[in-house]
């Protein structure tokens, strides 16, 4: 029996050893696992490829042919939907304008100076100035075009903003983005 007994204690030394060689296996497995982690970099950013579309509200577009005359604003500067940007100058289409108002008070002049036996002539005076209205219109709204405005607010962004001046821009050319 003293032998038996001796089995049976070096039996539990063994397992008591056993039980905490694994505990500590465990203990500094979690501890070397948690250096891991804290210490390893991780990516605060991604880099991606791809193509950006910005909205058409955004492109910054001459809208009438003519030379730059003033540019009143600068690339980075915030702007509101409204705000002037550009104003350029073309004299023809100016010029134009004008003709075509003293041309339409010529025509209502006329018009109403006819006699009441002229009425195929008055007739014909009347849908003159029906045309020459309708062309005056399309040509103020060039003229009106002739001062860029933002669409939107944002920032204006246009390279070489300082080189505009005195440039002839056609239209429809993109000059920036806000």
């Amino acid at each position: 029996k003293p032998l038996a007994g001796f089995f049976t204690h070096a039996h539990k030394q063994a397992t008591t050893l056993d039980r905490r060689k694994a505990y500590y296996g465990r203990v500094g497995l979690i501890v070397v696992m948690g250096f891991v982690i804290v210490l390893t970099p991780w990516r605060t950013s991604v880099v991606t490829e791809g193509v950006l579309v910005l909205p058409e509200q955004a492109n910054i577009r001459v809208t009438t042919d003519g030379f730059v005359k003033q540019v009143l604003f600068t690339s980075g500067k915030q702007v509101s939907p409204g705000d002037e940007l550009l104003v350029q100058e073309n004299f023809p289409l100016i010029a134009e304008s004008h003709k075509l108002k003293v041309e339409i008070q010529k025509a209502r002049a006329m018009h109403s100076t006819q006699l009441a036996d002229g009425t195929h002539q008055k007739t014909f005076l009347s849908d003159r100035i029906k045309t020459l209205e309708h062309t005056l219109g399309y040509l103020t709204l060039q003229v009106e075009g002739l001062t860029l405005r933002a669409h939107q607010s944002g920032t204006v962004v246009i390279e070489n903003s300082q080189d505009l001046m005195g440039r002839y821009l056609q239209k429809g050319q993109l000059l920036g983005y806000v």
